[in-house]
């Protein structure tokens, strides 16, 4: 049958959508004014992913097809993708073991060499986003990072 990789793909992401917006429905989804609240997007997303899901399963079922598009771009690729989940990975690892300036900078520097920026966009783009970063949690929202 042709579109059961469509169909079975639905059906997993369904799947993992349930399980968010299962693990959301526990945060509170906003304050009594009206801001909203950590619950919230979750539940947002989740949705947005079931839709999208069902999509790509009555694609599959109906027109029997699977979309190719997504295989020609990943063998295209592959390499930063990967390269970049292990980036995100090392960074998420790090997160409590290094200063968060530190740690966001040399991540963000590690991203523009994956994508070859030159050597002076690298080290101006990690550098200044990684201070509007800090200046916009830290001192606008007050998080501590």
């Amino acid at each position: 049958m042709k579109g059961k990789e469509d169909t079975i793909a639905g059906v997993c992401f369904i799947a993992l959508a349930i399980f968010f917006m299962v693990m959301s429905l526990t945060l509170p989804k906003g304050s009594d004014d009206g801001v909203p609240g950590p619950g919230y997007f979750p539940l947002i997303l989740s949705g947005l992913l079931v839709f999208l899901s069902l999509v790509m399963i009555v694609t599959g079922v109906v027109k029997k097809t699977s979309f190719n598009f997504f295989d020609a771009l990943f063998k295209a690729n592959a390499a930063p993708l990967l390269q970049t989940i292990l980036a995100i990975t090392v960074y998420l690892v790090l997160w409590n073991l290094i200063p968060f300036v530190i740690n966001t900078v040399v991540f963000l520097f590690s991203l523009g060499l994956i994508y070859r920026r030159t050597l002076l966009a690298n080290v101006l783009f990690s550098s200044i986003s990684t201070g509007l970063i800090y200046a916009l949690f830290n001192k606008l929202f007050h998080v501590m990072l």
